[in-house]
């Protein structure tokens, strides 16, 4: 009897081992985010062999850089084995370049696009595998594509006519793009498509009216808010049959528009923000060129009331401050506190940029100014995009040129050393490609972004014609040498 319950005994103890062994082994999994981001999960409590997805989200000014067990993805699929804590790392996005601009720079177009540009750009491409994505009408029935070179649209596919940003600040990416009606040119007004979430397939997307024939887009805080809005300026009064357009500024969170000079308008084109008041907001600048309907040359200032309430000032320009511009930008190049203002174009007449150099009286005068002859014996002669970096790494500010030649049938890049005030063409002494002929073959405008993401500033072209292909300067060892992807 004592040897059958000590057999009973061990029986017990067996089975309750057994038991005891078949339960799940648990593990504890920590997810963090370093500053600067955020993650899709925390983590939990798993059981061995058990498989869930993270996805690290990076902060507005910030980038994901990988996860602490060496992956670089920012969407990953664990498998449980063991307990684990794995953190998701971001850095700011830190060229020295930008980091260093003053604040009076840091309150312009060029810089808050170049910085969108810069945050957007790589998830704009990892959510359509190397594609840009766009919107597009068939059979009146809007979709998102990746197919944006193709001839089926019922509004005529102006590559360029798009910006690729987080609006709303919801950690998702959105896009507003700009069509006008075809066959181009007609006197229609054109449509612009917004989504706010490009990475949901189900999103809804809004069809606004817009303006006839946008041909410049910015980002910028026009009310700070902290919202970036979009400032549209159309072509003005062209040759018919356009008829007089406005410039407009869209609030994509609203998905209102506010519009300015529609009764005074000539033929504008393009322009650009900056600071020209100094009192910390953003005033806009462009110029109204000679056309057959407006024939006029003046240059505008729309000074913010702080609240992005603009009104048309007289005074900001002297009279003397004449000539057929094209295309508009904003920078203080010189570093003396006052912005710069670059106007090029001269509507394929004269090859030249000017600079009219700010002062402490917030007046633009031909008297502080420079004239630049850009060099005739390249691929285009009329700047559309003008961009600026510190080439040589001396402490001085470049101007880097996107041109365009008569007719649209041909396209360079110039770039021109500043060595203390005057300015010379050292294109072939950076760049091992420059100039590119065709019909349509030219290129809308140049961002700065390391591309290949390994620390340096490479050129990339953005907006396309006839290239049908992605194109950008790699920079090796502060020379740049042409890619495609």
């Amino acid at each position: 009897m004592r040897s059958f319950l000590f057999a009973l005994f061990i029986l017990l103890i067996f089975s309750c081992e057994s038991n005891e062994s078949s339960e799940p082994e648990s593990f504890q999994v920590v997810i963090v985010a370093s500053p600067g981001g955020s993650v899709s999960t925390s983590g939990g409590n798993y059981q061995l062999g058990d498989q869930f997805t993270v996805t690290a989200i990076a902060n507005d000014g910030y980038i994901f850089t990988g996860w602490s067990n060496g992956l670089a993805e920012p969407e990953i699929t664990i498998t449980v084995t063991e307990n684990l804590t794995i953190t998701a790392n971001f850095s700011p996005i830190t060229y020295s370049f930008f980091e260093n601009l003053s604040n009076l720079n840091k309150r312009t177009s060029w810089y808050s696009n170049n910085l969108g540009f810069n945050k957007f750009y790589k998830e704009m491409y990892d959510l359509t595998n190397s594609n840009f994505q766009c919107l597009k009408i068939i059979n009146e029935q809007l979709f998102l594509s990746d197919d944006c070179y193709g001839n089926d649209n019922e509004y005529f596919k102006e590559t360029g006519g798009y910006i690729h940003h987080d609006f709303d600040k919801d950690g998702n990416l959105d896009l507003w793009q700009h069509f006008m009606k075809s066959p181009w040119p007609q006197d229609e007004i054109g449509k612009d498509f917004y989504s706010d979430n490009l990475t949901m397939s189900n999103s809804s997307y809004d069809v606004l009216n817009s303006l006839t024939q946008i041909r410049t887009q910015l980002l910028a805080d026009v009310n700070q808010d902290g919202y970036n809005e979009i400032v549209l300026f159309s072509s003005g009064v062209d040759a018919p049959p356009f008829p007089g357009d406005s410039l407009a500024i869209f609030y994509p969170n609203s998905r209102e528009y506010q519009y300015f000079l529609t009764d005074n308008i000539g033929y504008m084109h393009g322009g650009a923000l900056g600071d020209i008041d100094n009192d910390l907001d953003l005033d806009i600048i462009t110029f109204f060129n000679y056309s057959q309907v407006s024939l006029s040359h003046t240059p505008i200032a729309l000074i913010n009331n702080g609240n992005g309430e603009f009104e048309l000032n007289y005074n900001t320009f002297e009279s003397n401050v004449i000539g057929n511009y094209y295309t508009t930008q904003i920078f203080d190049i010189n570093n003396d506190g006052f912005l710069d203002i670059f106007y090029s174009g001269n509507n394929f007449s004269d090859d030249v940029l000017l600079i009219l150099y700010g002062n402490n009286e917030e007046k633009y005068d031909m008297s502080n100014s420079q004239l630049i002859l850009l060099t005739e014996d390249t691929g285009g002669n009329i700047a559309l995009d003008i961009d600026f970096y510190d080439f040589n790494s001396d402490g001085l500010t470049d101007l880097l040129l996107n041109m365009v030649g008569e007719g649209y049938n041909s396209s360079s890049i110039q770039l021109y050393i500043n060595d203390g005030g005057n300015f010379t063409n050292k294109t072939t002494d950076y760049l091992d490609h420059f100039n590119f002929y065709g019909n349509n073959n030219w290129i809308k405008w140049l961002h700065l972004y390391d591309i290949d993401f390994d620390g340096d500033i490479d050129i990339v072209a953005d907006g396309l014609y006839t290239m049908s292909e992605p194109l950008y300067w790699e920079n090796i060892d502060n020379s740049f040498y042409v890619r495609t992807n």
